[in-house]
């Protein structure tokens, strides 16, 4: 099959956009590859797109290469499950990877203990999928 990607023996698998998944030997056969794609596309977090959304709105990002449709809609999203668990904009960020079918973790790199503190009460967070669905 020409979607089928193998990575033997690793710890990480790294994707578009930033995101890793962990895995023991991942091969997966494509069968989901435009769905996965896709899903990494809509929830980009490189550049701190989602933190300079919360800060300044559309004029933050607009030359951002993450501003699309989807992260636009996200970002709005992120906001208001900011407002609806008392949540920072990284643990709102951080939380979508909670909530996915499959395993992953995001390549985040934190600055200082206190962010290391604040991403690591993500998981104290009652975020649901659906907190991420689009509507």
């Amino acid at each position: 099959m020409k979607n089928r990607i193998s990575i033997p023996d690793t710890d990480l698998a790294f994707h578009p956009l930033g995101f890793g998944t962990v895995n023991a030997g991942l091969s997966w056969d494509g069968a989901d590859a435009d769905r996965i794609f896709d899903a990494f596309l809509d929830m980009g977090v490189c550049s701190g797109f989602f933190h300079k959304y919360a800060a300044g709105g559309v004029d933050a990002v607009k030359t951002s290469p993450y501003c699309t449709e989807g992260n636009l809609k996200m970002a709005e999203r992120v906001k208001m499950l900011c407002e609806k668990y008392n949540a920072t904009v990284t643990q709102a960020v951080l939380g979508f990877f909670g909530q996915q079918d499959f395993d992953c973790a995001p390549l985040y790199g934190p600055k200082n203990a206190e962010q290391i503190i604040e991403a690591m009460k993500t998981w104290d967070i009652p975020f649901k999928k659906e907190d991420y669905m689009a509507e």
